[in-house]
């Protein structure tokens, strides 16, 4: 299976915010608004079109700093005609893989309190992530929501503390405005 990623501007973004609505929940999302503005001013702030075999599977979002050299997955799906198939962990693989200079890459995932968050919990414990054991707090507009920061280990060893409240800061200066 031949994977790929390709670059979506803002005109071309509105298919994956249809999505997004269907798979992720309201207090995890952005507004369309706050996409275009990330997406038409912030360089580091990357959204794909996953395909297998040039057929359009999925999502990511990414935000890729290179001063530090980290990935952030700020979203990543696959749309619901295409789940079970392996197309996820290939993509993040990959994506990862394309970036293997860099140090880690983190993501944000809910708490194991339901079904569905318990599944992606193992999503990324089978890709080999690794729970940073840090306090995190997902800023946003509803309440605050309490996730585990977890991190795929590019380098061979844990982020210290330092690095991730770094990599945090930028996160939050850039993607949630804050």
């Amino acid at each position: 299976m031949n994977m790929s990623f390709k670059l979506v501007n803002f005109d071309e973004f509105k298919h994956i915010y249809d999505d997004m609505l269907l798979q992720f929940p309201k207090e995890e999302l952005k507004t369309y608004d706050e996409f275009r503005e990330l997406i038409e001013t912030a360089a580091e702030y990357q959204v794909y079109d996953i395909k297998a075999d040039d057929i359009n599977v999925g999502y990511a979002i990414w935000f890729i700093d290179s001063e530090i050299k980290f990935l952030w997955l700020d979203y990543i799906a696959i749309y619901k005609d295409f789940h079970s198939c392996g197309y996820g962990s290939l993509a993040i693989k990959e994506f990862i893989k394309n970036y293997s200079t860099y140090k880690y890459s983190f993501f944000e995932i809910e708490k194991p309190l339901s079904e569905q968050a318990i599944k992606r919990q193992e999503f990324y414990k089978r890709l080999g992530c690794k729970n940073t054991g840090m306090e995190y707090f997902f800023p946003n507009k509803y309440k605050k929501l309490e996730m585990d920061l977890i991190y795929y280990p590019i380098s061979a060893h844990r982020p210290d503390n330092d690095y991730i409240n770094l990599a945090i800061k930028k996160i939050h200066k850039i993607i949630h405005k804050i």
